[in-house]
């Protein structure tokens, strides 16, 4: 950590990311060199000439003033200390006078007695602080001196009050040189920024520098190859070697006998006396601005790879696509397939996308979109094949596992009569509105898209939709249709609770002892159904009542099969569908639905029907799942019903079953004969409501991790069990849905965004990944990361995903991406 940085607070650099450079070890001093590792290996070179330019530009007229920047007020920043808060820092310019105006100013009298005895423990904590900080301080006070002299020879060191170790720290990092004649050292004028500005400042001498630099001196205008360089006697040149090959710290530590350490320093201290190199300058813009990997920059751009690990001992790598420049580059086409090839990508019509078997279909769909405007999957799998070129990862093993894999790609829409063809339509809420519409008036009953699709010729024609068919794919593939429409078999759907069969059968009826081709007519201009469809669906279906094409339904004909389906009804409770499917496959026609369920024993409730005898769906079920010790849910076609889940939810609050596993209820009547009592089971639950404060999170993990103790713990009961426990607390509300359930004490309803938002709030920043894995250890639960970066974005955090980094704070967010 460093201290002088925070003198750059003056001047406009904010108090986050001043501690963020304090953090990194980032010195006011590093700021005045040209080239610097502990800048490249952490920040851009964007970031870093935003901060050379700007506050250490603004900032040099000042520094030239002050002898002593640690003197500087916002260094107490530091310590925590809040300067632009505190209106006791306004009084002063610098820590020393302030501390004489704290001895003789009456702050009491001023109303900020409290104040100064802050300030003053600050200060003292302050200079306490800066015993720990005397190297910096040195190195500060040592390169000064050379902004006011130029230069000091080896004999004046010690009378001018300078370090030789510090000196050689300073020259080691590239800040000041020996002179030519080794009498002395030098300031590196060719090193440091903003020279110009800091000639006029302090008066430098520059002829002397000229006169006295060395040959080979660093940043010069000298210019090698790599190769020339390495010909040239420097110290220390094995390492260099080894490291520019390839060779890891680790590897080269080994090799030499010396810790990967001390091998780092070596280097460090070659680096800023690196001369130009030619193959550097050509390079180093590429690889500064690009995510370039050693081999794609053998294979395109320099073979050596030796420059590459030069460039990555100097700069830190850029992070830009580099497909696309391959891509649009002066590259051999062969080139290009190679290297989209192995980066998995895909060169379309519209511009470079990852190389799937998705991108490439549109891609063929849309290149022959003139030519042909559908095409068959016979005739798509063909050019398909021929796009791919044999790539083993696209192929499909048969036109027919092609076609299955056809109505999951975006772009395309599919015609019963025509086949496939490219399709560039958004699907937005606004699209999705005026479809769910369309249907909004109909009357139930079973109906052709193309009824929809002839009555909206403007909306069809916005939509590029061509036909009833297409309509029909549209809205099945992007889910837009609400429950009520259920979409059968293209291009027909039903509106209501019950099937196809129902609602022809309805309407046969109206036509009884009438001409068939009336009937189908009438379908036709009412419901748009396909004459010779429909035509085919009656003779499958109602071959019975269909008697030299007319419809014929006999009084009795019901009759006679009441006792026969009244011995196939055995159950207490059926979900609508599924009861008449099984009375469908026992009689060809339904009557009117309430005279003959009632003839069956059993009445429509909800969602359920149910034996005549309950008086509603919650007794039936109840008493079904109570009929037991335990009640497994298992595939009964009634599950997904509300019906079903108002009964499992009031049997739960009353205490009069539990949740042992996943997939087991367990009936609390046995649990009281193996004397637990439910008053154990309510003394659980008010225990943890007393425990929880107002407004805290937590799962049935965390409380016990926290130490809660209870005696159905200690009788083994399953978390599970505990956690539904808690949801039957009228205190407590459930965030999530999974076990174990995120719960929260509070009288409204709290969502799982609002729950990751608030904890947030204790991180102000967070990496996404580190976040979530606390999350999740803290709470016992399994949130996906993405799914965690989506909700906290769409519920106000800011993002960075260079840094994989959420923030509470706008200020924060641009304070630590871009400086602001």
């Amino acid at each position: 950590m460093s201290v002088s940085i925070y003198f750059l607070r003056r001047f406009g650099l904010k108090s986050k990311v001043a501690t963020t450079l304090s953090e990194d070890d980032i010195e006011l001093l590093d700021l005045f060199l040209e080239y610097n590792p502990k800048l490249s290996e952490k920040y851009t070179p964007n970031k870093q000439k935003k901060l050379k330019e700007y506050f250490l530009y603004n900032s040099l007229e000042t520094i030239a003033r002050i002898p002593n920047v640690f003197d500087e007020l916002y260094l107490l920043e530091s310590n925590g200390t809040k300067v632009d808060s505190n209106k006791i820092y306004k009084q002063a310019d610098t820590i020393s006078e302030l501390s004489n105006l704290l001895d003789v100013i009456d702050w009491k009298e001023k109303g900020l007695l409290a104040s100064s005895k802050k300030a003053r423990i600050q200060i003292d904590t302050f200079k306490e602080t800066l015993v720990n900080h005397q190297i910096e301080i040195d190195k500060w006070k040592n390169f000064r001196y050379f902004l006011e002299n130029t230069f000091v020879t080896d004999s004046e060191v010690e009378k001018q009050n300078l370090s030789a170790e510090i000196l050689q720290d300073l020259a080691d990092e590239g800040f000041i040189i020996r002179t030519k004649d080794s009498s002395g050292y030098i300031l590196a004028f060719n090193n440091i920024c903003y020279i110009e500005e800091l000639k006029k400042y302090f008066n430098l001498n520059e002829d002397y520098y000229i006169e006295q630099r060395p040959s080979e001196e660093s940043g010069g205008t000298l210019r090698y190859t790599l190769d020339e360089f390495l010909l040239l006697d420097i110290d220390n040149k094995s390492y260099f070697e080894k490291r520019i090959s390839g060779k890891t710290l680790r590897e080269i530590g080994d090799e030499f006998g010396v810790s990967k350490e001390w091998v780092r320093l070596v280097l460090k201290r070659i680096v800023p006396n690196l001369p130009r190199i030619v193959e550097v300058e050509e390079y180093s813009s590429l690889f500064t601005e690009y995510d370039i990997s050693l081999q794609v920059f053998k294979d395109y751009f320099c073979s050596d790879g030796r420059v590459y690990e030069l460039l990555s001992l100097l700069y830190r790598k850029g992070d830009k696509d580099i497909a696309h420049k391959i891509a649009s580059g002066n590259f051999t086409d062969d080139q290009k397939k190679l290297f989209l090839h192995d980066s998995k990508l895909y060169l379309t019509s519209h511009g470079l996308k990852e190389l799937t078997r998705e991108n490439a279909v549109i891609d063929v769909l849309y290149k022959n979109r003139d030519l042909q405007k559908y095409l068959n999957a016979e005739e798509l799998f063909y050019l398909y094949s021929e796009e791919i070129q044999g790539n083993s990862k696209l192929t499909f093993s048969s036109v027919e596992s092609f076609r299955n894999q056809l109505e999951r790609y975006q772009n395309i829409i599919f015609s019963l009569k025509n086949g496939f063809r490219y399709h560039n339509l958004i699907v937005s809420d606004q699209l999705k509105s005026e479809l769910k519409i369309l249907f909004q008036d109909l009357e139930d009953g079973t109906y052709s898209m193309h009824y929809i699709f002839e009555r909206n010729p403007e909306l069809m024609l916005s939509m590029d939709i061509r036909d009833g068919s297409e309509l029909h794919y549209f809205c099945k593939k992007y889910q837009l249709i609400d429950d009520v429409i259920k979409l059968g078999r293209n291009p027909e759907f039903t509106k209501g609770e019950y099937p196809k069969r129902y609602y022809v059968q309805e309407n046969l009826l109206k036509y009884n002892r009438k001409s068939l081709d009336e009937f189908l007519s009438y379908m036709y201009d009412n419901f748009g159904l396909q004459i010779k469809s429909l035509a085919a669906y009656l003779s499958s279906e109602f071959s019975n009542v269909i008697i030299n094409r007319i419809i014929f339904f006999e009084s009795d004909y019901f009759d006679s099969g009441i006792q026969h389906l009244r011995s196939h009804l055995n159950e207490d409770v059926y979900e609508k569908h599924e009861f008449y499917e099984i009375l469908t496959s026992y009689i060809d026609v339904i009557p009117s639905r309430n005279d003959f369920l009632i003839e069956l024993g059993y009445v429509e409730r909800g969602e359920l029907v149910v034996k005549i005898e309950f008086k509603s769906a919650y007794e039936a079920l109840s008493q079904l799942i109570l009929s037991g010790k335990t009640f497994k849910i298992e595939q009964q076609s009634y599950i997904g019903t509300p019906e079903y889940y108002n009964a499992l939810y009031t049997l739960e609050k009353e205490m009069k079953i539990l949740k042992i596993s996943e997939d087991t209820y367990i009936n609390t009547d046995f649990l009281e004969a193996r004397g637990y009592q439910k008053e154990n089971l309510k003394k659980f639950v008010s225990s943890v409501e007393n425990t929880i404060k107002k407004g805290k999170y937590f799962t049935i993990v965390s409380l016990i991790n926290e130490g809660f103790q209870d005696k159905l713990i200690e009788d083994g009961f399953d978390l599970i069990s505990l956690d539904r426990l808690i949801s039957t607390s009228e205190m407590i509300k459930a965030v999530s849905l999974s076990f174990p359930t995120v719960y929260v004490k509070d009288e409204t309803k709290r969502y799982l965004n609002e729950f990751l938002i608030d904890n947030l709030v204790n991180y102000e920043s967070v990496n996404v990944e580190d976040f979530t894995d606390d999350i999740n250890s803290k709470y016992g639960i399994n949130l996906d990361e993405y799914d965690v970066q989506r909700r906290l974005i769409s519920s106000g955090a800011f993002y960075s995903k260079e840094l994989n980094k959420v923030y509470i704070s706008k200020e924060d967010y641009l304070d630590e991406v871009y400086g602001k």
